[in-house]
């Protein structure tokens, strides 16, 4: 994957500064965010908390947006991925069984 390649919805609110991409300039405050590394380093955890902090309004629009996202997906969902779901948590262990297989064999 490209590190130009922005899939989070947060990059509406900003802007990497060119001569240090490091940082994030926000364009609702113009403030400097740290992205907390270069290429796939970075990340946009500061950007979402200063979003969530600073411009709670927008960031309620974002959640929002991706109430919507996550509910189109589930419904795109077909029913074999459900059901090999269901398998998969049918075939846990329980937490005694767990513990049984835990136990210290005798010397």
């Amino acid at each position: 994957m490209s590190s130009n390649t922005k899939r989070s919805p947060i990059w509406q609110y900003f802007d990497i500064i060119k001569n240090n991409n490091r940082l994030a300039d926000c364009l609702l405050c113009q403030l400097q965010i740290s992205r907390g590394g270069e290429g796939e380093k970075a990340g946009t955890s500061a950007m979402t908390n200063h979003v969530k902090s600073k411009h709670p309004e927008k960031f309620a629009l974002l959640n929002k947006a991706k109430g919507k996202e996550e509910t189109t997906m589930l419904e795109k969902s077909d029913a074999s991925s459900t059901s090999s779901f269901l398998r998969t948590t049918e075939n846990q262990l329980t937490l005694l069984e767990c513990i049984e297989r835990k136990q210290v064999w005798n010397k």
